[in-house]
């Protein structure tokens, strides 16, 4: 497939050394499908190791992408395991409370006492960089192979695409202006620099309508690789930032239309489970009969809870006839305490045969995206409609008559109750719409205006000065 677009940027921060051990160990691994003549025309150093040397077929590209999408899963901002945004960004708005050491730091995030040298801080960021940075050696290994076939080409690029936005635009989330990286070439970001968010939005959507031209429309198997379908859902989420709201009403609309690909789940028991019909896109468990790691995260049977637990704050939104309360969290009692946890996935143990994948994307979010952006513009009929279906499977009676402003506070409010705990959107919520510091500022006594942000890693900022100056209130 060899060709394709000069992605031209700037270098990776000091934080992807480990790139080029892991694509050797990947080499290693996949040499039995390699001719050992490959290895020997390639003889390059171990700390120049090419994208191309590892992507001569369709077998060892899968597997670099494969690993791409396990180390997505495992670690990092986007895991279900209590380092992700799920668990942290959860603790650090209004959904979680802290019960665990003081000193660890999910307290921090709770307390809202991060500061500039703080680990988890300095992970999201690496970790997010290393990321980016195989998934563009992934892109040039693609791009430059010549045993690939097209059709197979175009898919990996898409899919590549794709993981490179979504990282930037989770990044972004957290730190503000972050550097946009196109390149594993050493000598192009050799002094990196951070994008305004402006700009930043429009390399984002380069990128994403590229890899929706790329990808194919129909879901994968098992939807656990991104189709056209996630890019939409994504360029939406960006929409939502920028307030482009006639371009969120068009992507929701070419995913919602397919109503025989997407299936409307009612039962609010099933809308976390394997195959659930409204699933757009999830991480499958690394084996067999493991379930997702959000289980293992929020899940306790005893009290006090061992680390985050829903906040009162938090459950004293579920109005009683709202049946999300009962479906999607679990309560442990214990003498005349009482604590509850998020339980949309209810295995923290091995079943045989996996129960439940780790959902990114799924169909309420398309429905109230579309839902506020039509209530932005002014269709107040076709926003109710949107919103109705997220109440009535919650038990709750049809809304009706609202004046904008209400209907965007009732939009917002479902988001709430509907995605809590789910890679940190309601954090983005308040956040984007302005009422982080009234929200939060009542019920955090460590909030700080400039909380908006998190701070660059100390590290990053004396690696590379070019990174500019520390986030306000650092």
């Amino acid at each position: 497939m060899k060709n394709i677009s000069n992605d031209k940027g700037p270098r990776k921060s000091g934080v992807h050394h480990g790139i080029w051990a892991k694509l050797t160990l990947l080499l290693i691994a996949f040499a039995p499908l390699i001719s050992c003549e490959d290895f020997v025309e390639v003889d390059l150093p171990k700390s120049q190791l090419t994208g191309a040397a590892v992507f001569e077929d369709r077998a060892t590209a899968t597997a670099a992408l494969m690993d791409i999408y396990a180390q997505l899963r495992d670690d990092g901002l986007l895991t279900g395991g209590s380092s992700g945004m799920g668990n942290l960004m959860g603790l650090y708005a209004d959904e979680l409370d802290f019960y665990g050491d003081p000193t660890q730091p999910q307290a921090l995030f709770h307390n809202h006492g991060i500061l500039p040298s703080d680990a988890t801080v300095a992970s999201y960021w690496a970790t997010s960089y290393n990321l980016i940075y195989a998934t563009n050696a992934f892109l040039e290994g693609v791009r430059n192979s010549e045993g690939i076939s097209e059709q197979d080409g175009q898919t990996f690029e898409g899919e590549g695409l794709f993981i490179r936005a979504l990282l930037h635009y989770q990044l972004s989330t957290l730190f503000g202006e972050i550097p946009y990286i196109r390149t594993s070439d050493h000598r192009a970001n050799a002094k990196v620099t951070r994008m305004a968010l402006s700009e930043l939005s429009t390399a984002l959507m380069e990128d994403l309508e590229m890899a929706k031209e790329l990808l194919m429309e129909e879901p994968s198997l098992e939807r656990t690789r991104p189709n056209r379908d996630a890019v939409r859902i994504l360029m939406a989420r960006i929409h939502l930032e920028t307030g482009t709201w006639e371009r969120i009403v068009s992507e929701m609309d070419a995913l919602l239309d397919k109503s025989a690909t997407y299936i409307w789940e009612g039962d609010l028991s099933r809308v976390f489970q394997r195959a659930a019909t409204g699933t757009i896109w999830q991480f499958k468990p690394r084996n067999e009969g493991n379930n997702t790691l959000e289980a293992g995260t929020f899940i306790f049977t005893v009290g006090p809870p061992p680390a985050s637990a829903l906040s009162p704050y938090f459950l004293e939104s579920f109005t009683p006839d709202d049946l999300r309360q009962a479906h999607w969290t679990g309560t442990v009692d214990q003498g005349n305490d009482s604590w509850s946890h998020p339980n949309k996935y209810k295995y923290n143990v091995d079943t045989g045969i996996s129960l439940e994948f780790s959902i990114l994307m799924r169909l309420a979010e398309a429905y109230l995206m579309r839902a506020e952006a039509l209530a932005q513009l002014g269709n107040l009929e076709g926003a109710l409609s949107d919103l109705n279906r997220i109440r009535q499977r919650a038990g709750l009676s049809n809304l009706d008559s609202l004046d904008k402003d209400s209907l965007l506070e009732a939009i917002w409010e479902q988001r709430r109750l509907e995605l809590f705990t789910e890679f940190g959107l309601r954090w983005n919520d308040l956040r984007r719409t302005g009422r982080a510091a009234e929200t939060l500022g009542p019920i955090k006594p460590g909030w700080k205006d400039t909380d908006i942000r998190l701070p660059i890693p100390e590290a990053e900022l004396i690696i590379n000065p070019d990174l500019g100056e520390q986030n306000p209130g650092y």
